[in-house]
């Protein structure tokens, strides 16, 4: 049976504004890469929809997973809803950019997989023999997960 404990409620990162929309997917994908969160199975829903004026709404989802032992694995599901996605070109020196300028909402949790058997006798062993080192995974998620978020804010304020 899979027990979820949660490490990091629901937390939202919200830029208005100018990004580098291809540029911030790659950085995305390669910062999850090189943590350990990123499989090719990651992405579990992707939706493109044309609005009025020629803007676009993009939705997906991705799930990522790094196996930390043999009982426990991060997961970091994270929600993304670009709204209103307008390709603009902004000068630079002597050369143009195209960049988009849109609402980037992105949704993002974090928790804590347990697997094995349930019963007393695991509660026991999880309560008092490994709470030390749940404890240890629980931080080391949350401090990951932060470290996202500020790189995040960090790439989003390169365009503002």
């Amino acid at each position: 049976m899979i027990k979820k404990v949660i490490v990091v409620p629901s937390t939202r990162f919200r830029h208005v504004g100018i990004l580098d929309l291809t540029e911030f997917y790659r950085w995305l994908k390669r910062w999850l890469e090189f943590n350990g969160y990123w499989t090719n199975s990651n992405e579990k829903q992707y939706i493109e929809t044309m609005l009025p004026g020629g803007a676009k709404k993009i939705e997906f989802t991705w799930e990522c997973r790094k196996q930390k032992s043999p009982d426990f694995t991060y997961v970091i599901p994270i929600t993304f809803g670009f709204i209103g996605i307008k390709d603009v070109e902004i000068q630079r020196g002597d050369k143009k950019i195209k960049l988009q300028r849109g609402d980037f909402d992105i949704r993002m949790r974090a928790y804590l997989e347990k697997t094995g058997d349930t019963g007393a006798l695991r509660e026991l062993y999880e309560r008092y023999i490994i709470k030390k080192r749940i404890d240890e995974y629980k931080l080391d998620l949350y401090d990951k997960f932060y470290k996202l978020i500020e790189d995040m804010k960090e790439f989003a304020n390169v365009y503002t």
